[in-house]
C-alpha cells in the first residue's frame, strides 16, 4: 500500500473533475478525498496498492474531457488509513 498527495492545477473545477476522480478511485479500489481547494485547484490525498495507484494517477492526470490540468504536482506521503473515498467540500 502506498498513499499519495496529488495536486492538480488548471480547468479542474466546474467540470466534473472530482467525480471523475471519485469514480476512478471506486474503480480503482483506491481509499482517501477530492476537495476543491483554491480557484483552479484539486487536492486529492489517496491510499492504495501500488499498481492501482498508478494507473488512478494516470486518470487523475487525464481528467474528464472538458477538464485542462496544466500543472500535476505528484509526492508520495506517509501512509494513511482512509475509511473510503469522499468529495469534501472547501
Amino acid at each position: 500500500m502506498v498513499s499519495y498527495k496529488i495536486e492538480v492545477e488548471g480547468r479542474v473545477q466546474g467540470v466534473g473533475f472530482r467525480f471523475f476522480v471519485f469514480r476512478a478511485a471506486k474503480d480503482l479500489n483506491i481509499k482517501g478525498f477530492v476537495q476543491n481547494i483554491l480557484e483552479r485547484k484539486v487536492l486529492i490525498e489517496a491510499t492504495g496498492e501500488e499498481n492501482h495507484m498508478n494507473n488512478f494517477i494516470a486518470e487523475c492526470r487525464r481528467g474528464p474531457t472538458p477538464a485542462r490540468v496544466l500543472d500535476f504536482k505528484l509526492s508520495q506521503i506517509p501512509l494513511k488509513n482512509f475509511d473510503g473515498f469522499e468529495i469534501k467540500k472547501y
